[in-house]
Order: structure tokens, then sequence, then C-alpha cells
């Protein structure tokens, strides 16, 4: 307001311009911020246009949003966010004749968004422009840091899994193949999301049943395939599946591959602090829901003789429910207010695979009951390396944010998943091995 009543214009300018985006940030108040920016005297004032484009798109002007981005452009102002928001504006209007000659105008991908370039790739089927992108913009997300967490985690859950392995113990050869295969696969995920988005028009509106469904069907029966299509490569063209656990454990380890490779994206230098986070949460998930469809296969050759298709689409439908109701108390606005749901079921997840992964070590063709798995190792080794992984994000957020911050994020730490970790290696320390034995879930609770 100071500055508004200057009599230098440059210096008035600034003040209009401020106290509009004041009248956005801080308020979402469009209309308001209009009236501040329609008082800016300099017109070609950089980043005006672009912001009184954004406040008429808020406000669905879609044709005069346009004029003001195009004219940020013209002017030579803030070009990033002019070119993206046009691109995002076309994009939603369904132009893509108008997206294509936006994209030539910005021939070294400086400013135009790689989702919306990768959106009009996959629209004009043209794959390796396509890939090109894709790889590009995951690139850009990933950092040593992040790689090394991934990596940590993921060798964490894999040893943990040799562990238990006792009866016919597993060449590192084959591991190794299966989270290589798990990784590679992962990028299956955005032709099949994209699909989903830009031909089939299903995407996240924020709606709780639409939202809901997207979450079973557009993300979860998405990465449930995705991440068992390694698990069936390894059991049709491999013997290394030739015992009932080894359902559970390729399963499991073409998940912590997929795990992997999206933990390298998550982990961005301004994401640290979630690092512990999705080694306690995510990643068990996600070795949960593929263990699911692996257990089902597993049933119908050892237990029981039904239509193996049927059973697949069954159990693969369980995997895809479990999953997508997961992630829809997080990703939902209205239903992220009950987040705590997600926790909650992840710990009866917890428990069910402790009852899958001790029913398949029963089943086992090479049981020997002089060969036993030590609890308290088992468990000293999960909580030990789980807080490694979480020492290793205090040392990575030092390092980058100072011991002060790093210090401050460790309590935080601390105080969300101690008991996390606690649970899950009690819980999964403890196996019950009975020749044989067929242990309901019940009894695990």
């Amino acid at each position: 307001d100071s500055l508004s009543g200057f009599a230098d214009g440059r210096i008035a300018d600034i003040g209009h311009y401020g106290s509009g985006l004041i009248s956005v940030f801080q308020d979402g108040f469009y209309l308001e911020a209009l009236d501040h920016f329609s008082r800016v005297g300099n017109d070609r004032l950089k980043y005006l246009n672009n912001s009184i484009g954004n406040a008429y798109m808020q406000l669905d002007s879609l044709d005069l949003a346009e004029v003001y981005f195009r004219k940020e452009i013209q002017y030579a102002g803030n070009l990033e966010g002019a070119y993206g928001n046009l691109a995002y504006l076309l994009y939603s209007k369904g132009d893509e004749e108008a997206l294509r000659e936006l994209i030539k105008e910005d021939p070294n991908g400086k400013y135009i968004p790689e989702d919306i370039k990768r959106a009009v790739h996959f629209i004009d089927f043209r794959p390796l422009a396509y890939l090109s992108v894709l790889a590009k913009s995951l690139a850009k997300g990933v950092n040593t840091w992040g790689v090394l967490a991934a990596f940590l985690i993921m060798m964490a859950w894999v040893v943990y899994l040799r562990k238990l392995d006792i009866f016919e113990v597993e060449k590192w050869s084959n591991v190794i193949l299966a989270v290589v295969l798990g990784m590679i696969f992962t990028f299956l995920v955005y032709p099949l999301s994209d699909f989903n988005n830009m031909i089939l028009g299903f995407y996240l509106n924020g709606g709780i049943f639409n939202d809901f469904m997207y979450c079973v069907l557009g993300i979860g029966a998405v990465e449930e395939l995705v991440k068992i299509i390694p698990f069936l490569i390894m059991l049709r063209f491999t013997s290394a599946i030739n015992e009932p656990f080894d359902y559970i454990k390729y399963a499991s380890l073409s998940a912590l591959g997929f795990a992997f490779m999206e933990n390298m994206i998550y982990f961005r230098e301004n994401s640290l602090d979630i690092i512990h986070g999705r080694a306690l949460t995510a990643v068990v998930a996600h070795m949960f829901d593929s263990s699911v469809i692996a257990y089902g296969i597993m049933l119908n050759n050892y237990k029981r003789r039904r239509n193996p298709f049927l059973n697949f689409l069954f159990f693969f439908f369980l995997a895809s429910l479990a999953h997508g109701f997961y992630d829809f108390w997080l990703i939902n606005h209205q239903a992220s207010q009950f987040s705590f749901i997600t926790i909650i079921f992840l710990l009866i997840c917890m428990v069910i695979w402790n009852s899958l992964k001790n029913n398949a070590l029963n089943q086992s063709g090479f049981f020997d009951p002089g060969k036993t798995i030590d609890h308290g190792k088992i468990e000293d080794f999960l909580l030990y390396s789980l807080a490694g992984v979480l020492l290793f994000e205090f040392i990575a957020m030092a390092y980058n944010y100072g011991p002060a911050t790093a210090g401050d994020s460790l309590l935080s730490s601390l105080y969300s998943g101690t008991y996390l970790m606690v649970f899950i290696s009690s819980s999964f320390g403890k196996v019950d091995l009975h020749r044989g034995e067929w242990v309901s879930f019940r009894d695990w609770f």
C-alpha cells in the first residue's frame, strides 16, 4: 500500500502488482487481484501479464487468460511461467494444434513442461520422442543422496527376504534378475497412466467416488500389473520359483525393484525428510500388494485347483483394491483428513503378509525340521537396518541443510516412525514353522 502511493510510477507499479499477488496467494481473491493489476501503468512489467492470465484462468475465463499469457511471451517477460501456464491451458481446452505450435516456439525445451510435451507425443504416437522426454523429466529429480537412500532401503528388505529363505536358498543371480526386471518394467506405468488420462479421460478430479475408483483402477491396477509382470516372467521362463515361499519372495523382489525406481523420483533434494517414511510404509505396502497376487497363484498350485485365469484376476483385483484403498486416504483432499486410516490399514496388511510368508514357508518341499530361523536375529536386523535408514536420512539432511534442520527433522521422524520400526521388526521377525500347516490370518492377529 505504501509503495502504491509513490509519485514515481515505477515504484507505484511494483506496489500495485504486489498487492495483487497478496490477494491471490493469501486469500485467493482473483477479482480483487485483477483490480490491483489493472492499476499498473506499465503493461510490459515482467510477471504482470502472466499473473493476470493466471487470475483469469482461475476464474474460467480461458480466452482472456490465453491473451495475457501470450502477451507475457511477446514482451519476453516471465517466459517459463507464461509458456507453462499457456501449455496447461491449451491442453485443458484440448487444442492440440495450438499446443504443437507452442512446442515449436520452444525448440530447446526450456519452458514447456515435460508432462505436456509427453502428452502431445503420446497422442501423436511418437514413441521415441515420448521416451526421450520421459527420460529427461525423470533424470531431473535424481540426486546422489536419493539414489543411495533408495538403494539402502531396497537392500535392507532384500537381505531380510534372504534371511527367511532357509530351506532352499536362492542364487544371487536370480535375486538380482528379479529386482532389475522390477526396475525396468516400472517405466510401463507412464504410458499406461497416460492412456488412462488422455485416451480414456480418466483422472483424479477431487470427487470421492471418482478418486477412489481412480486410486483402485488408475493407480492400483496399473502398478500391480507392472510389478507382477517380472514375477510371471521368472515363473514362466526360469526354474527359480520351485517352492511356495519363492512366490512371496520373487513377487516382493519385483516390488522392491519398482519401489527403488519410485523412491529415486520421490527423494528429490527438497524431499530427503521422507526417506524413513517411504522405507517404513510405501515399500512395505508394495511388497504386500504384489505378494497377494503371488500368494493366490501359489494357493492354486499347492492347495486347490481352480481356473488359473479367474484365480489370477480375483487376487489381482484384491491387490489393486488394497493398493487403491491405501492411496485414497492420502490423495483425495476430502478424505485426507482421515489419513490415519492408511496407517491402520497398513498395520493390518503387515500382519496378513506375515501370515502369507509363514504359510508359504510351511509348505516347502524342502522343509527340514533341523533348520530354524532365529527370531531374535531377524528382529535385530530389521530394527538396526531401519534405524540405519533413519540415520542416513539425518546425515543427508545435515549435509544439505545443516545440523539444526536435520535435528528437528530427526525428532519429528522419531516421533512418527519409532512405533512403526518396533512393530515391523517384532511382527516380521516372528516365524512359526510347522511342516504342512496353514495358519489363518486370525491366529496371527
